[in-house]
């Protein structure tokens, strides 16, 4: 099993932790130069240096239009949403749309997704935990990145957006005889979960979101949106089209702190996470 220190060099150098600690002496540095040149001049919200606030990224990233291999068809099924529905109700089962669509790691996590390449599907994880360089990797990879990146390895409460030149197709995936274990690193900025219960209140689903950190601290992504050592944004963002790739039209913003914020039932969801001494290694729903 690959170190934090081995994942982090193999996807991106200036994630190295070591680094980090030399940025975090310099910056604070920089930090304490300026406060005494300016007074009171407000720079920082919070006490941490690596922090970036999520206010300064105005909607959250969708994926980059795809060259098709084919041009995209326009579905003529009107019951589509319910064939859907049925077929994957059998585990392994998935019904994939064409053009843009979002699937939760759950459907795919423990299943060969090797077959997406001959059907010309493409997955897309912005992030992706084992590739975490704020940036969107796919299944399949890209020529170019074939050396760099392995295939993805999707893992629930995470989601993805999925491109289908093609007709809609209904796929059984096979079973994984083992999965991959390698290390995971949550890195600062947006994820995509899934939610997949019904209707509630922002506050009590994020109460039951839970990242774990290298250190063994674990705390629900409510709790980090006021704390400052492991800080997350009160912003975030619901999925309300997932078959536009246009930011402002595919989703909504949300705030934690608004008590009457809910979210939808079975919903994609952006969140934000900062960058934190203790790296993130896991997220999940459940209790602490």
């Amino acid at each position: 099993m690959k170190s934090f220190s081995n994942l982090e060099q193999r996807v991106h150098k200036s994630e190295n932790p070591k680094k980090g600690k030399f940025y975090f002496g310099l910056t604070g540095l920089f930090v304490l130069g300026m406060l005494a040149i300016f007074g009171g001049l407000k720079l920082y919200s919070n006490t941490n240096p690596f922090t970036v606030s999520a206010d300064e990224i105005a909607t959250p990233p969708v994926p980059a239009e795809p060259a098709p291999s084919a041009t995209p068809v326009t579905p003529s099924n009107p019951n589509e949403d319910a064939d859907k529905q049925a077929w994957e109700t059998t585990p392994g089962n998935i019904y994939v749309k064409n053009g843009w669509s979002m699937i939760s790691g759950a459907k795919l996590e423990g299943y060969d997704i090797s077959v997406f390449e001959a059907k010309k599907i493409i997955l897309y994880s912005f992030n992706d935990p084992h590739f975490p360089i704020r940036q969107w990797v796919t299944s399949p990879v890209a020529e170019a990145d074939k050396v760099k990146y392995n295939s993805l390895v999707p893992s629930a409460p995470l989601g993805y957006y999925i491109y289908n030149p093609l007709a809609s197709q209904k796929l059984t995936l096979t079973k994984l005889s083992t999965v991959p274990e390698n290390e995971k690193i949550l890195a600062r900025g947006w994820h995509l979960i899934y939610w997949d219960g019904e209707a509630a209140k922002a506050s009590t689903i994020f109460s039951n979101l839970f990242v774990t950190y290298s250190d063994g601290t674990k705390k629900s992504f409510s709790d980090l949106a006021g704390t400052s050592e492991h800080k997350a944004s009160d912003k975030f963002y619901v999925v309300v089209d997932e078959s536009s790739l246009v930011a402002t039209d595919s989703t909504k913003e949300l705030q934690i702190s608004s008590s009457d914020v809910e979210i939808p039932a079975k919903s994609y969801v952006w969140i934000y996470l900062r960058r934190t001494v203790a790296r993130a290694t896991d997220i999940s729903f459940g209790s602490n």
